[in-house]
């Protein structure tokens, strides 16, 4: 095994005791820098599966990050906010998986098989080799052309680095809550419950975009029947998109949702029109007007924080199920604000009686996706568990130790505003907010041990 001394390695090192099989790998930036930019950073650890060396790793993740998904123009316009790392563990054989995971089946079941402890093990080498990284993938060595997201991570075989659009469309999914627009059965009409979402809607008198002002030269949205896998009963704003297709470019709106993902802003309720965009190197479309998520409530930052992998399992809205954190890592860096609605599940971190800290959950984390050459073409299976990285802020595994904190996670029903969930949001809302499952201070305290 090769190993590369930098600081993440050291830092690996100093895990090994907790973490004897994935924690010693090598560590390296491949793309962006660590120095602060304004908005968002989004940190993701690249984890090596089935690969016997070093070489051949770093070559496939370069084609398929550097080399395609980065070098895409409208990635590469918001580069600034990647900062992207590669872990390397040399597996006994090419066919043997670190964490499980094999390539098998079709979309019904993401294209893979994984083993009960697969998600402990991935989530563990994050935190172990990576443990600020905001999301996590594993690149799996093998010749099929398949990306599978589910419980809070996401495999791609390397195969994809003779395709494009697999990564792009995927981190659609991943950074701004965009939902698909492909349709699958065209007769069939959308069912219950109603979307109000970034790019489809059920209710096109309440869709964001029909505040949207195009750029010069780009149409205005046209607002064409079918989104979400189904043909009837619900609308998506333009004919094409990377959301539709993978290999074309993002539709005005969805860009603009994530030019505003990207820069930490969020959306007035309601929406109301404006002519310029949020500040960015290359002004894509004009976003709705947008104002700084309300933090004037939230006290300062200290330059720590605890993440946590929740467990989580979907049982009937409305009544709490026990969840469970998987792993916990102390991060020197604040926890992120995740107030901007990206999707309808909300988390609430609670001391006491107090609530602490909200935000909202990207996308739906019980859907499970998958992108592959052999199905037509992308499909979804419902799922009751999935697992969510929910940072505490303020915090260190250390001090969290000796207080009461309790996590709890909702479903906001009936509500079609894009609003922003900050502490007093949640209050106003709290009537709307369906218990779903919660980690009691027990089993928080019970993960911070290990």
């Amino acid at each position: 095994m090769r190993i590369h001394f930098s600081p993440e390695t050291t830092l690996a090192i100093v895990a090994l005791v907790l973490l004897p099989a994935t924690a010693l790998a090598q560590v390296n930036t491949i793309f962006g820098n660590a120095n602060p930019v304004p908005g968002v950073k989004w940190e993701i650890a690249v984890l090596a599966d089935g690969y016997t060396s070093s070489a051949q790793f770093d070559l496939d993740a370069s084609n398929l990050i550097v080399h395609d998904w980065m070098a895409d123009p409208f990635y590469a316009s918001l580069g600034q906010h990647f900062l992207i790392k590669t872990v390397f563990q040399a597996s006994p054989s090419s066919n043997s998986s670190l964490f499980g995971i094999k390539i098998t089946g079709g979309v019904s079941n993401c294209y893979i098989q994984t083993q009960p402890d697969t998600d402990t093990k991935i989530f563990d080498a994050m935190h172990a080799n990576v443990p600020s990284a905001t999301h996590v993938m594993v690149l799996k060595n093998d010749t099929s052309t398949i990306g599978c997201t589910e419980h809070g991570w996401t495999v791609v075989s390397s195969g994809n680095v003779n395709t494009t659009g697999t990564l792009q469309h995927e981190f659609g999914h991943q950074l701004a809550g965009l939902h698909d627009e492909y349709v699958i059965d065209p007769n069939s009409p959308y069912p219950t419950p109603p979307v109000n979402g970034p790019n489809c809607a059920t209710d096109l008198t309440k869709a964001w975009w029909n505040a949207f002002t195009a750029p010069s030269g780009i149409s205005a949205p046209v607002n064409r029947p079918g989104c979400k896998y189904y043909g009837l009963n619900i609308w998506r704003p333009y004919d094409t998109c990377r959301m539709r297709k993978p290999t074309v470019d993002f539709c005005p709106v969805c860009k603009a949702e994530m030019i505003v993902a990207a820069y930490g802003v969020t959306l007035p309720e309601p929406p109301v029109s404006r002519t310029t965009s949020p500040p960015h190197r290359r002004v894509e479309a004009a976003a709705p007007r947008i104002v700084r998520a309300a933090f004037e409530m939230q006290p300062p930052s200290p330059d720590s924080s605890v993440r946590v992998v929740v467990a989580l399992t979907r049982g009937t809205p409305g009544q709490f199920t026990r969840a469970h954190v998987l792993t916990a890592a102390d991060v020197a860096a604040p926890a992120p604000k995740m107030y901007r609605r990206t999707g309808d599940y909300v988390y609430e971190i609670k001391e006491g009686n107090a609530t602490k800290e909200t935000g909202f959950l990207t996308g739906d984390p019980f859907e499970e996706r998958a992108y592959g050459t052999k199905s037509a073409p992308h499909g979804t299976t419902p799922s009751r568990t999935a697992n969510v990285v929910i940072s505490i802020p303020e915090s260190t595994k250390a001090g969290l130790a000796s207080r009461n904190v309790q996590i709890n996670v909702y479903w906001l029903r009936g509500v079609d505003e894009r609003i922003s969930m900050d502490r007093a949001t949640f209050e106003r809302f709290r009537s709307s907010l369906l218990p779903i499952a919660s980690v009691p201070v027990d089993d928080l305290h019970d993960a911070l041990k290990k």
